[in-house]
C-alpha cells in the first residue's frame, strides 16, 4: 500500500511550489494537483513531464532560496505561525524523508 515513485517525484514537485509560493508571501495550504497525485496517462513521456515538472520546482524553489536574506530566516511566513528558517527545516526534512522512500522503492524492484 506505498506510494509509487512516480507519485512521490509528482507529491515532491507540487510541495516544493506549496513551499514557494509561501515563501512569496502567498497563502496557500496544498498543492493544487492534491497531496499525492497518481498520473492520469501511463507512458514514457507522461514520465518525463513528471520529472520535467520536477525539475522546474526545483529551479523556482532555488531562485527564491537564492534571494534570501539571513535576516528573513527570522521572519514569519504569511498567514502561519512559524518562521522562513522553520519552513526551510521542515521542507529540508519533507525532500529527504521522501528520497529516503523512493530509494527504498527502487531497490525493492531490482
Amino acid at each position: 500500500h506505498a506510494h509509487s515513485i512516480w507519485e512521490l517525484v509528482r507529491h515532491i514537485a507540487g510541495w516544493e511550489t506549496v513551499f514557494r509560493r509561501r515563501l512569496e508571501g502567498e497563502r496557500i495550504t496544498e498543492p493544487e494537483a492534491g497531496d499525492f497525485p497518481a498520473s492520469d496517462e501511463v507512458s514514457e513521456r507522461a514520465w518525463r513531464q513528471a520529472l520535467a515538472e520536477l525539475d522546474a520546482s526545483h529551479e523556482k524553489l532555488l531562485g527564491v532560496l537564492a534571494g534570501l536574506s539571513t535576516a528573513k530566516l527570522d521572519e514569519r511566513v504569511a498567514g502561519a505561525e512559524y518562521t522562513v528558517g522553520f519552513l526551510l527545516r521542515g521542507l529540508i526534512r519533507h525532500n529527504v524523508y521522501h528520497a529516503g522512500q523512493i530509494a527504498l522503492l527502487g531497490k525493492a524492484f531490482v
